[in-house]
């Protein structure tokens, strides 16, 4: 049996053709499992997104409540003298009756939240960790009740900011509870 240049010739760009198929095949293949890798990822981070969401809207709504609707336990804690730490305190509450802010009890809690000791415990306290944030309680036409922590900077992001009406020494007072990270740098 014989074999020509021209069947040699033939098998030859034969096994080129084989040899650019695959490659292109395992190309296509790559940028496949590039684009559904970063697809899965993008789906990842927003659900852990959303999940901050949530975690931010809820601690903003559990710090209103305790500043608006709850006296704490024991309800007469800061006339006691009961610090943030003090292992009788079980919980901590700015209102004399529901929607009332108690004047002592928002001195107290203010005095405490921006204090360097008792600032986390007290954040603790409000269910606002582990997030950052700050309380302004003021009257309708803006003049400061009391303000609770520092305002979120220029590398914060705010992922919750709620706020209610309720009554203090009578007249009608906004509380608003606004919740932050801070960038990564």
């Amino acid at each position: 049996m014989k074999t020509t240049s021209s069947s040699i010739e033939i098998r030859g760009r034969r096994g080129q053709s084989l040899t650019v198929d695959l490659i292109l095949s395992i190309s296509i293949f790559m940028i496949l499992l590039a684009v559904a890798y970063l697809s899965w990822e993008d789906g990842r981070t927003s659900a852990l997104e959303r999940q901050e969401q949530v975690r931010a809207d809820e601690a903003s709504s559990r710090a209103l409540r305790a500043l608006a609707k709850s006296p704490g336990i024991p309800s007469s804690w800061a006339s006691q003298g009961l610090t943030p730490d003090s292992a009788s305190l079980l919980g901590i509450g700015g209102a004399s009756a529901y929607n009332e802010i108690d004047e002592f009890k928002i001195a107290k809690i203010a005095q405490y939240f921006n204090s360097s000791t008792y600032s986390n415990i007290t954040k603790s306290r409000l269910a606002l960790s582990p997030f950052e944030a700050d309380v302004r309680i003021s009257y309708l036409n803006g003049t400061d009740i009391s303000t609770m922590g520092e305002p979120p900077g220029s590398q914060a992001i705010v992922l919750s900011s709620k706020q209610r009406v309720a009554i203090y020494k009578n007249e009608s007072a906004i509380i608003r509870v606004r919740v932050w990270n801070i960038l990564a740098s």
